[in-house]
């Protein structure tokens, strides 16, 4: 990194008035937060620059080499500083929309591509994020994705009203998901090889990583509502599976497999942990509020998952330290 490099925080940062690691702490930034880097440090602290105006030094990197920081696609930024509030634009792949600008804020309502809306803000602190009027629904949405994605573009010129924005196989997404949801593997299977019949008609194969408006795919259904059998033949596919695939607060299947609480079947949500593990599912990924797999493991209690995690090498300490795992309780215990 550079100076004057724009960054965004992945994880929770904290800024100190000096290079050194015991000056004062002057703030910490959350997920999802503007940095403009003002001067290079030693190792891996650079001095930088809050969207409210705030400098100080921060590390770029934690102890274990994970990133806090990443830096912003020239292109993105460049498209973004482009607009103005009042220009209309147009959905181009399924949003959420939010009460507020934080990630962490209420959902009201979604919109599908092709819905047309009016930017009214943008965001203070993540210029991603911009208060938006539809027509239908009024709130927060965000533009691109974590990894320089738009997710709203201009709108098309000969775009005509009513117009079927979905295709054909919408339904069967739907479909998918909700078999994925109930447990359903022989649907899934059906829908997934077209030689079995309800695909037959496509030409084109059955995309397994279609995603609904929060980003969440058949994965990561399965694996949050504890259905072994989906999961499996899913992870049987292999490459054609995305298994660290993220929804819109940045979870994986991980995630979601390690936050789901029942009682009665511990062991069986722990089998689905390791499967997800031998696929290559990664173990330290990190959500929107900097929360670990582990993380919900411990925070919802869940001794079978928590188990299985740390004898795949799950780190403990997460290189900030035990205190991180209990402070970090308020957002890993947070509602699906």
């Amino acid at each position: 990194m550079c100076v004057g490099d724009i960054c965004e925080s992945v994880s929770l940062v904290t800024i100190r008035s000096e290079e050194n690691l015991d000056s004062e702490l002057l703030a910490e930034t959350p997920p999802g937060q503007t940095l403009e880097i003002l001067e290079v440090g030693q190792g891996r602290r650079v001095k930088v620059k809050t969207a409210t105006g705030l400098e100080g030094w921060i590390s770029t990197k934690t102890k274990l080499n994970e990133p806090l920081v990443v830096k912003r696609q020239k292109e993105v930024e460049f498209a973004i500083d482009g607009w103005e509030t009042k220009s209309q634009h147009e959905v181009k792949s399924m949003v959420t929309v939010r009460t507020g600008e934080s990630l962490d804020s209420d959902v009201i309502g979604e919109l599908k591509p092709g819905a047309v809306f009016t930017i009214k803000e943008f965001g203070a602190t993540n210029k991603r994020r911009a208060l938006i009027d539809s027509g239908v629904v009024v709130g927060w949405i965000s533009l691109v994705t974590k990894n320089g994605e738009m997710l709203v573009g201009k709108v098309a010129k000969d775009k005509s009203a009513g117009s079927n924005v979905f295709g054909t196989s919408t339904g069967k997404i739907k479909e998918m998901l909700e078999a994925a949801r109930s447990g359903d593997v022989d649907a899934i299977r059906k829908i997934a090889e077209p030689s079995s019949g309800i695909m037959s008609k496509f030409t084109q194969k059955a995309n397994l990583n279609a995603s609904d408006v929060r980003g969440k795919t058949a994965l990561t259904y399965a694996a949050s509502f504890g259905n072994k059998e989906v999961v499996d033949y899913l992870l049987s596919k292999g490459k054609e599976i995305e298994v660290n695939a993220v929804d819109d607060t940045d979870k994986t299947a991980l995630h979601h497999a390690a936050r789901r609480t029942s009682p009665t079947d511990d062991e069986r949500q722990a089998d689905i942990i390791s499967m997800l593990l031998t696929a290559k599912a990664y173990i330290e990924a990190r959500d929107h509020n900097g929360c670990t797999p582990l993380m919900f493991a411990v925070a919802n209690g869940n001794e079978a998952i928590t188990r299985r995690l740390i004898l795949a090498q799950a780190n403990v300490n997460n290189a900030l330290g035990l205190a991180w795992l209990m402070r970090f309780e308020m957002y890993c215990t947070e509602p699906r």
